[in-house]
């Protein structure tokens, strides 16, 4: 086996990436919310009959693909807190048996 590459991170990067995540997330599930709500107004007033069935079915048959977006988006989440707790003890281990 060849040489091992190390990734040296800083704890401030490795935050922003967290709440860059965090974010992006957010607005992600916002933004569904409201597509969602939008196509249930438009479908249920300003459209009806065939058209609007059409339109609804297509968007309806997408929320599998929706539902896995956001539960990934969940997963890295979580992963993302609990990798930042873990370099959190790990630095302040190292810290304190330097001491």
């Amino acid at each position: 086996m060849s040489e091992i590459d190390r990734i040296h991170v800083e704890e401030a990067g490795l935050l922003q990436l967290k709440e860059a995540l965090l974010t992006a997330g957010e607005e992600y599930k916002s933004n569904l919310s409201r597509l969602t709500n939008l196509i249930q107004q438009i479908t249920q007033g300003d459209i009806r009959g065939d058209l609007a069935e059409d339109f609804k079915k297509k968007y309806e048959a997408k929320q599998e693909t929706f539902k896995k977006l956001e539960t990934s988006i969940n997963e890295a989440e979580s992963y993302m807190g609990v990798k930042r707790e873990g370099l959190e003890t790990t630095i302040a281990n190292t810290s304190s048996d330097m001491k």
